[in-house]
């Protein structure tokens, strides 16, 4: 190149260049477009979303100890107090309604409650078991629920079942409401009202 040539080269470049500064430092004062949201997910032991009973065959025989995880990103714009509250239901029990934003009126069995940071992920342990011993009553052989153990936590529930009846166990995501100082169960996202819930099926074996 003669120096004509190096002359324009340099200008294209150096216009190059404060057009990338410029644009990363006027990205900092424009709005993120995207939706803000938060996510709960339950993940199995390999910290994925399957391989959460032995065999992949959602039977829990009892006492068997699963090692699964709670999975919560936050992407609503600043850091969310929260609580997961944990359930089990029978088939027939009342689940979450996504609709009217209504948790389900079971008893809650555990609490996991944490600050998620804005744009942070939290992956927490959550490994269970089930204890249960098998009772006659009037309506004939049952199968109860005494004891079910969190994270090294023994808390004592009472669910008398039927043999081969389908369980289900719901996590409930909580955001703490500034207003009423108190856990809703209803988030206000883009002015729309949402519940965030998971939950999986299983049979318990005595």
């Amino acid at each position: 190149m003669n120096i004509k040539e190096w002359r324009y080269a340099f200008i294209f470049m150096s216009i190059f260049l404060v057009l990338i500064v410029s644009a990363q430092f006027i990205s900092t004062f424009l709005p993120d477009n995207t939706e803000p949201f938060i996510t709960l997910a339950i993940l199995g032991e390999e910290r994925t979303a399957d391989h959460y009973f032995p065999s992949d065959d959602s039977i829990l025989r009892n006492g068997t100890t699963l090692p699964w995880h709670v999975y919560l990103y936050n992407h609503m714009g600043e850091a969310q107090y929260v609580t997961v509250k944990v359930k089990i239901l029978r088939a027939g029990g009342l689940s979450p309604n996504s609709t009217i934003c209504s948790p389900s009126n079971a008893p809650v069995v555990f609490e996991l409650t944490r600050v998620v940071p804005n744009n942070e992920t939290l992956l927490e342990p959550f490994t269970w078991s089930l204890l249960a011993r098998d009772e006659t009553s009037e309506k004939g052989s049952i199968i109860n629920i005494t004891k079910i153990k969190i994270n090294e936590h023994l808390i004592d529930i009472n669910i008398p079942i039927n043999d081969g009846e389908r369980l289900r166990i719901v996590f409930e995501l909580w955001g703490y409401n500034q207003t009423s100082q108190e856990f809703t169960f209803k988030w206000t996202i883009s002015g729309k009202e949402h519940s965030i819930w998971n939950q999986l099926w299983f049979v318990l074996e005595s």
